[in-house]
C-alpha cells in the first residue's frame, strides 16, 4: 500500500545461532521437564546448529503436528506442532511480529504481549459502564477458516525479504487438516469452497483494514432518561473502536441543541 513500508534483510536474524537458541529458551519454559524440550535443552548448542544450517540451506521442513480432541468448553481440536518447529515458530515471531505490533488496533488482546484475557475484561467492564448496548459476537470456527491466500498478501504487503517468505509459507502450508467450514460469498459457485481455505471475504478484509484508520470517540457518562446523550469525537472516529465509523455530519446532529417546546402563543423562547 502506498506509504507503507516493506522490510527486507530479516532473514539473517532469524536463521542465526544466537536467534535459534534464544528461541529454544523461550519455546522451553515451563516444559523444561518433558523429555522432548528437555533433550533438545541438554544439546542446546548441537540442535541450533542444526536449525540454522537446515534453514540457510533451505532444507527445512515442518515435522506433524500432533492432534488433540478436547471438549472443555466446547468440541475443538487443538494441533501441537514438533518442538524443533515450535522454536523456529518463536524465531520468526521475535522478528516477525513487532511489524504488524504497531498495526494492531488499541482494542485488540489476543496473542499480545501485555494483553490478555483478564486485560481485556477489565477493559470490558470500562466501557460497559459508558455504553448502553453491547455487541456479543464470534467468527464461526475462526482458525480453521483463515483464508491461507488472504493470508500470505498480508504477509507480503509488510515483508519483501523472499527468504523468510519462504519460511512463513512453509509454515502456512505445513499446517494440518482443520475441521471443515463452508461457507458461501457472492459470487461463489457450489464448488468455491471446496478449492481452499476461506475465511471473512476479501470485502470485509478491506473494510477491516480502512476501519484501523479511525480512531476512538469518547463519550461522556449515560445521561438521565429523557436528556439527550452528549458526544465528544473527532472527526472519522469510531465508538470505543468498535462501532462503524462516524459518517459525516453525524457528530454534529448529535450534538444539535435540543429545542424547547413551544409555549401557548406557539412561539418558541429566544
Amino acid at each position: 500500500p502506498r506509504g507503507r513500508k516493506r522490510h527486507d534483510g530479516l532473514f539473517d536474524r532469524i536463521a542465526s545461532f544466537d536467534a535459534i537458541a534464544a528461541a529454544a529458551l523461550r519455546a522451553v519454559a515451563g516444559k523444561r521437564r518433558k523429555p522432548v524440550p528437555a533433550a533438545f535443552l541438554a544439546n542446546l548448542e548441537t540442535e541450533a546448529l542444526r536449525l540454522e544450517r537446515e534453514l540457510r540451506g533451505g532444507r527445512w521442513r515442518p515435522g506433524r503436528y500432533v492432534e488433540i480432541e478436547v471438549m472443555d468448553p466446547k468440541r475443538r481440536l487443538v494441533s501441537a506442532a514438533p518442538f524443533r518447529d515450535r522454536v523456529v515458530h518463536h524465531a520468526v515471531h521475535a522478528v516477525v511480529a513487532p511489524l504488524f505490533e504497531r498495526g494492531f488496533i488499541h482494542h485488540s488482546y489476543a496473542n499480545r504481549v501485555g494483553r490478555g484475557t483478564h486485560r481485556a475484561v477489565a477493559r470490558y467492564e470500562r466501557l460497559r459502564g459508558r455504553h448502553r448496548h453491547v455487541l456479543r459476537g464470534d467468527v464461526f470456527r475462526y482458525f480453521p477458516a483463515i483464508d491461507h491466500a488472504i493470508l500470505k498478501a498480508d504477509l507480503r504487503r509488510r515483508i519483501a525479504c523472499r527468504r523468510t517468505l519462504a519460511v512463513l509459507d512453509l509454515i502456512i502450508d505445513g499446517s494440518n487438516p482443520q475441521e471443515p467450514v463452508h461457507r458461501y460469498y457472492p459470487g461463489d459457485d457450489l464448488f468455491t469452497p471446496y478449492e481452499r481455505r476461506r475465511g471473512l471475504p476479501k470485502e470485509h478484509h478491506r473494510e477491516s483494514e480502512r476501519q484501523r484508520r479511525f480512531s476512538r470517540v469518547e463519550h461522556a457518562p449515560t445521561p438521565e432518561p429523557g436528556r439527550p446523550r452528549p458526544l465528544r469525537a473527532r472527526a472519522g472516529a469510531s465508538r470505543a473502536g468498535h462501532d462503524e465509523p462516524t459518517p459525516p455530519g453525524a457528530a454534529a446532529s448529535r450534538t444539535a441543541p435540543v429545542l424547547a417546546p413551544p409555549r401557548g402563543d406557539g412561539r418558541r423562547p429566544s
